[in-house]
C-alpha cells in the first residue's frame, strides 16, 4: 500500500515533464481547441481548421518521437506499465510519480485517436468550399467516407 502526506504537506517538488513535453500538452491543447471551434463553426474557419489539423499532427509525430529519444519522464517505458501495475492500480496499490497506469492507457489512445481523427480529416470534405490538403489524391466517394468517419471520431475525441 502507498502512503503519502498530502500537498499541503509536502516540501519537494518533482518536476516530471520536461519543457518539450510541457510545451506540446500546451499547444496540443491550444491546437484541439482551434480545431475544435473552427471545425463546429465551419464557414470561413475551415481553413484555419485545416490548418490547425496539420499542426496536430506534427505534434502527435514530434510526441511519438520524443517518447522514444526524449528526456527519462518522457519516454514511454517510463510510464507505460504492463497489466500487473494496471491490476495494482485499480486495487489502490500503486504509487508512483507522473501518470498512473490507466492514465498511461490514455497517454497512448489520446494520440492513436488524434492521428486517426487529423488522418481521416486530411482528405475529408465539407461538399462545398473546404477540401482537406490530401483531397486530390482520393476519388469523391473515398474523402466521403472518411469525412464521415472524420466526423464521428470528435465524439471519442471529446470523450478521451
Amino acid at each position: 500500500m502507498c502512503f503519502a502526506l498530502p500537498n499541503a504537506v509536502r516540501r519537494d517538488r518533482i518536476y516530471v515533464w520536461d519543457f518539450p513535453t510541457r510545451l506540446f500538452h500546451w499547444t496540443l491543447a491550444a491546437g484541439v481547441i482551434v480545431a475544435g471551434v473552427t471545425g463546429f463553426n465551419g464557414g470561413n474557419g475551415m481553413d484555419l481548421h485545416g490548418q490547425a489539423g496539420v499542426v496536430i499532427i506534427g505534434l502527435v509525430a514530434f510526441r511519438l518521437a520524443w517518447g522514444f529519444l526524449g528526456s527519462t519522464y518522457a519516454r514511454f517505458v517510463t510510464f507505460v506499465r504492463g497489466p500487473a501495475a494496471l491490476r495494482a492500480y485499480l486495487h489502490g496499490q500503486w504509487c508512483g510519480v507522473g501518470h498512473n497506469p490507466l492514465g498511461a492507457l490514455s497517454v497512448l489512445a489520446l494520440p492513436a485517436v488524434l492521428a486517426f481523427h487529423v488522418g481521416t480529416g486530411l482528405f475529408a470534405n465539407d461538399d462545398i468550399a473546404f477540401n482537406g490538403p490530401l483531397y486530390a489524391l482520393v476519388d469523391k466517394h473515398t474523402s466521403d467516407w472518411l469525412t464521415g468517419w472524420h466526423r464521428r471520431s470528435v465524439w471519442l475525441l471529446l470523450t478521451l
